[in-house]
């Protein structure tokens, strides 16, 4: 012990005189930090420990003279880096400690003053779940409305499993973290309100758990130290806390974990050129070892956020997915929020990604998006501005009234269906949410947690247009319609779309995860009443859709097993008869001789090249080519089509409709706009107007936001607008009014969805 004790002074006095020697010969690898320590009343405070953690490694670096002097003043010699500074009081203090985050030391600086705010007594005791007491408890206290950790002293429980310390005002959750010689998973206190009173009393339990072990390296077998394990629950996607959960010099790591099905994140240091890792569907239902996780290679990508005024957005979160792998999935990074100066530096594998960059709570900012990145090497992508937004709120609640924690919502466009990309989309533990949206006309789905039975809703065609509130939304306990796919041969059918509608209606209701899976199977959650369930076939198969009226499902069932028809392509395009330019949203339906009625195709819209592929029956067939709604075409058709095969047909050409204004009149009588929604250019088509005239784009509020066109038009007129505002900008996605004045104050208007 002697020895040990020796060799530990040693390398302390090496620590201490290697700083004296980087100093003493003005090496700019370190640098004198100054500042002062104070309470609310201005007097300076003395004895103030300052501790600075090193945010490259994660370790607390070792300095001298890091107390502040009996004027609160300090002067501290530092190495350069990025770090966490902790402020701790001296023993006895009624303020609570303090710490200040991402500080960059790259020369000597002052950092002004740092104000302790006085802190109320939270006290309590924490047990084993046998109701001993736990010793040695560390507790963490994480801000609910910044999601981060606020540091405290004197936290960690007695002999008695007893704490008391000093905690600033605010609305806190408490993980309670076990030491490693008490073999249980991290307890928890959710919501605690610290206010104008000090607290006493609370009790609270470890729970038991299995102890989950590994080896964090990377691909050159290199071990990792400060690797931060994390682990989420698969099925409401919340954090379990686990203690000690970073690496130790030699890679290994372990944590203790409640029995669940989760997923496991590796999150390495952030000045580590490795990537973070993420293991889906972790089954832990014993104490197991992992083994080895071995972290790739990566390469650092940075940029700036700024807020819609241009200025740093700061605490931003950046969310990477692959969009080289089917669904897209999330690529797990480190140090993925932005700094005090909306800067981040993010390591990931080389690859292609698409970028997610949401706001923090309270910023009304839509979550920023970057398409289809290629990283092959360091890349900096530039400066990043949000487009302001509007605030939806609502509140969610289960049976009972109880809130319902952990609500996924969804915001989808009405008409063309597009989602919007949110931030904070899932409701805290009074069943309420936040998410910032583009003005326009939504549904808004609400997806509960599987494990709490509830069924999905939605509250459709609600208009935002300013800061709105929906009204609260009651969910019900679900009941489950398991079923099989298969088609002629008795084969499975996977990736079969289900649409369910409440018997006899035509509105569709929220249904997730409802397509088949590999085996033809499924297993759809919903609200107890009778359907109507459709089966939609991938449009990539000859497969025809299938119905099954009328199933009442008052409780969990098995339906019968549904088998599809096979049937033939009809392809061909559809264009401009003049341009020849292709027209996207064309609806083609399939008439049989003397039938009002068409054939029921789900897939029968043109895409963007103008092409439709669609699986009808066997027969002969009337087809009619619809234009979409806004759109200057008129329809056509091709009669008489007989298929007993796949079968092409000759393109198809829409022409434009003349517009028929009666010549007396000075009003524009017919504004046509397409396409609409649109993400390009935008023809419009009005006329003809008497006298002067102009065509003025207009935003929810009544406010001109762009003049695509003024003059004279004694004959119809086409004016192609590429989605400009006045000063050049294209505008923010979002709805519009397309605005046509006249002579006399005689104007008319079309609504008008703009895409980004």
């Amino acid at each position: 012990m002697i020895a040990a004790g020796h060799r530990a002074t040693r390398a302390v006095l090496f620590s201490l005189f290697a700083l004296f020697v980087l100093v003493a010969a003005g090496d700019a690898r370190a640098a004198t930090i100054t500042g002062s320590v104070r309470n609310e009343a201005g007097v300076g405070l003395a004895n103030v420990d300052l501790d600075f953690i090193n945010l490259c490694g994660g370790d607390n670096i070792f300095l001298a003279g890091d107390k502040s002097a009996a004027d609160g003043t300090y002067s501290i010699v530092v190495p350069n880096g990025t770090y966490d500074v902790h402020y701790t009081p001296s023993a006895g203090s009624t303020v609570a400690a303090a710490d200040r985050h991402d500080l960059v030391v790259t020369a000597s600086a002052d950092l002004g003053v740092t104000t302790l705010h006085p802190g109320r007594l939270v006290s309590g005791t924490v047990k084993t779940p046998g109701l001993a007491a736990a010793v040695g408890v560390d507790l963490k206290f994480v801000d609910r409305a910044t999601d981060h950790r606020v540091y405290l002293s004197k936290d960690v429980t007695n002999a008695s499993g007893q704490y008391s310390l000093r905690v600033p005002p605010g609305s806190y959750d408490i993980d309670y973290r076990p030491p490693t010689a008490l073999a249980f998973v991290d307890g928890e206190r959710l919501g605690l309100v610290v206010g104008a009173s000090d607290i006493a009393g609370l009790v609270d339990t470890l729970r038991s758990g299995f102890q989950i072990s590994g080896t964090v390296q990377d691909k050159h077998n290199t071990k990792l130290k400060n690797v931060d394990i994390d682990v989420f629950d698969q099925c409401t996607g919340k954090r379990i806390p686990t203690a000690h959960d970073n690496t130790d010099a030699n890679g290994n790591y372990s944590i203790m974990v409640p029995t669940g099905t989760y997923t496991f994140n590796y999150d390495p240091p952030r000045c580590v050129a490795v990537a973070a890792a993420r293991s889906t569907n972790v089954i832990v239902d014993r104490s197991r070892n992992f083994g080895t996780e071995q972290l790739a290679d990566a390469v650092l990508v940075s940029g700036t956020v700024h807020d819609h005024t241009g200025q740093p957005c700061v605490d931003a979160k950046l969310k990477f997915y692959d969009a080289t792998a089917v669904g897209a999935p999330r690529q797990a990074a480190t140090n993925d929020r932005t700094d005090a100066t909306g800067a981040f530096s993010v390591y990931l594998p080389t690859g292609t990604y698409e970028i997610n960059i949401e706001p923090p709570v309270g910023v009304v900012d839509q979550v920023g998006h970057i398409a289809s990145v290629g990283v092959s090497g360091a890349l900096n992508v530039g400066v990043v501005q949000l487009t302001a937004g509007v605030a939806l709120s609502g509140h969610v609640v289960g049976p009972g009234s109880a809130p319902a924690l952990n609500v996924n919502i969804n915001v989808v466009d009405s008409q063309t269906r597009a989602a919007q990309r949110l931030a904070h989309d899932d409701t805290d533990a009074a069943g309420d949410f936040t998410v910032v949206v583009a003005p326009g006309t939504y549904d808004v789905q609400y997806d509960p947690p599987a494990c709490d039975g509830l069924a999905p809703t939605s509250q459709n065609s609600r208009t935002v247009s300013s800061a709105t509130t929906l009204p609260t939304v009651a969910l019900v306990t679900g009941v489950h319609a398991l079923g099989t796919v298969v088609d002629a041969l008795s084969a499975p059918v996977p990736n079969v779309d289900l649409d369910l509608y409440p018997a006899g209606t035509t509105a569709k209701i929220y249904t997730p995860n409802d397509q088949t899976a590999a085996d033809g199977t499924y297993d759809v959650l919903m609200p107890p009443a009778s359907y109507d369930v459709k089966y939609i076939p991938s449009s990539t198969t000859r497969l025809r859709p299938a119905a099954l009226l009328g199933a009442a499902l008052s409780s969990t069932q098995t339906l019968p097993t549904v088998v599809l028809a096979s049937g033939w392509f009809v392809s061909g395009v559809v264009r401009d008869t003049l341009s020849l330019v292709p027209i996207a949203d064309v609806a083609v339906d399939f008439y049989a001789p003397g039938s009002p009625t068409p054939l029921w195709t789900p897939h029968h819209l043109t895409g963007p090249t103008g092409a439709y592929n669609v699986a009808i029956d066997a027969g002969t067939w009337n087809i009619h080519f619809t234009p979409p709604p806004g759109s200057p075409y008129g329809p056509a058709w091709r009669m008489g089509i007989a298929v007993s095969a796949d079968t092409p047909l000759p393109e198809v050409g829409l022409a434009v409709v003349p517009v028929d204004v009666p010549a007396s009149t000075s009003a524009p009588r017919a504004l046509a706009i397409w396409p609409n929604p649109a993400r390009g250019s935008i023809r419009m088509t009005f006329g003809p107007v008497d006298g002067d005239a102009d065509l003025s784009i207009l935003d929810l509020a009544g406010r001109r936001v762009a003049t695509p066109w003024r003059g004279r038009a004694a004959s119809p007129v086409t004016v192609q607008w590429n989605g400009a505002g006045d000063d050049g900008v294209r505008l923010p996605s979002g709805v519009y009014y397309a605005r046509v004045s006249g002579r006399n104050g005689l104007a008319f208007a079309r609504r008008l969805v703009v895409l980004k």
